[in-house]
């Protein structure tokens, strides 16, 4: 099965041992396939350098780098599709790589908290979850 992770998503099942991270760890388990483009990819590198991840960055001794790097040993890239007009999530077209890349990859699965993207309605097949659902899903 391949997946999507959106950014929020990585955060949370690297830095920290809930949900998430028991996602990332029966897709491992489990043979499923993580997708990504760099455009994820970059914003989760943004994402680290955040002031607000610092703090528990330090208390895992890890630099933000040094995530992007595990991250990069999970996933495999598929390119960066342009933009299109109009944006595809129209609440917030920030979130189109997402689904670009979904699409892209043919992903079967998007987990992510984002609230444009888990209301976002779309004829693509493609089911975007929330964690605690792809963790249900993933265990069936």
């Amino acid at each position: 099965m391949r997946v999507v992770l959106d950014t929020n998503v990585w955060i949370s099942a690297l830095l920290w041992s809930g949900v998430p991270h028991r996602v990332l760890e029966r897709l491992e388990t489990n043979a499923g396939v993580i997708v990504a483009t760099p455009a994820l990819l970059n914003e989760l590198k943004l994402a680290l350098h955040r002031t607000k991840f610092a703090g528990r960055l330090e208390a895992l001794e890890l630099t933000p780098d040094e995530v992007l790097t595990v991250v990069l040993n999970h996933v495999q890239l598929f390119p960066d599709v342009p933009k299109v007009d109009p944006p595809i999530v129209r609440a917030d077209p920030h979130d189109d790589h997402v689904l670009l890349g979904a699409f892209t990859a043919q992903a079967q699965m998007v987990i992510t908290v984002d609230q444009h993207l888990l209301q976002w309605r779309h004829d693509k097949n493609i089911p975007i979850v929330t964690p605690a659902q792809a963790l249900r899903l993933l265990s069936q």
